[in-house]
């Protein structure tokens, strides 16, 4: 909230307002499917190369700081 409520009666209305009374009558969310083999292992290689580009980046920069 933006601004903070000091009046405890607008609390208590705005919890009465937001209270659920029955369950919902609308289908669950769809998931998406579980990742196979193929598009787990294409992920975790893209996730290692980023991590190694961040490691080559950060040596180059303390290399240039530290004049080597």
């Amino acid at each position: 909230m933006a601004c903070p409520i000091t009046d405890g009666r607008l609390i208590r209305q705005c919890m009465d307002d937001s209270l659920v009374m029955s369950p919902s009558v609308k289908a669950a969310c769809n998931l998406p499917k579980p990742y196979g083999d193929y598009e787990l292992k294409r992920i975790l290689k893209k996730r290692q190369s980023a991590e190694r580009k961040v490691m080559k980046w950060t040596d180059e920069y303390w290399n240039l700081r530290s004049g080597k």
